[in-house]
C-alpha cells in the first residue's frame, strides 16, 4: 500500500506547487519521578540546602544541585539510558521525561560529582506512564538493619 500525503493548495503533495508544511512527531513519554537527598548538602527535615560556590547559589531558583541518573539493564546491567545534569529540587524530587519505548525494569543509578553512586536495590518497573522511586526510603529502610 503506497501512503501519500496531502499538500497547502488541495489534493496529494507533489513537492513543487503543492507542498506540504512541517510535520512534527513527538516521540512517546512516561514521567519519571525520583526522591533523594545528598548527603553533604541535607539540612535534615526533608530539605536541602543549595549547593555553594564562591560566588554564592550554585543553581538558580529552587535547585539544590544537579545529578546524573541512569538506567540499567536489569539482566546485564549495561547502561540504556542516560539523563544528565538534572536538577535536584530543595525538596528532594526530580522529575524527568524517559521515552515510552523503556518498558522494561531498570536498576536506577544515582550520580553526583560529590557523593558516592547509589543503585536501587531491586530493578524499578517502567511499566506504567508514571514511575517513581524514594531513595530516601530505601536509605531509611537499610539504616533500621544497623
Amino acid at each position: 500500500m503506497a501512503y501519500v500525503y496531502g499538500g497547502f493548495n488541495g489534493g496529494f503533495w507533489n513537492g513543487t506547487s503543492n507542498v506540504s508544511g512541517v510535520l512534527t512527531v513527538n516521540e512517546p513519554t512516561k514521567t519519571l519521578n525520583l526522591k533523594v537527598f545528598l548527603e553533604g548538602i541535607y539540612a535534615g527535615a526533608g530539605a536541602m540546602n543549595k549547593a555553594q560556590g564562591i560566588a554564592g547559589d550554585e543553581f538558580p531558583g529552587t535547585t539544590a544541585d544537579q545529578v546524573t541518573v541512569e538506567l540499567r539493564d536489569a539482566s546485564t546491567g549495561a547502561l540504556v539510558y542516560l539523563l544528565s545534569d538534572m536538577d535536584l529540587s530543595t525538596t528532594g524530587f526530580i522529575t524527568a521525561t524517559v521515552p515510552a519505548l523503556y518498558n522494561g525494569s531498570y536498576y536506577l543509578y544515582m550520580k553526583h560529582r560529590n557523593s558516592v553512586t547509589t543503585s536501587t536495590v531491586s530493578p524499578v518497573s517502567f511499566a506504567g506512564s508514571t514511575v517513581s522511586y524514594d531513595f530516601s526510603a530505601e536509605l531509611a529502610r537499610h539504616s533500621d538493619r544497623t
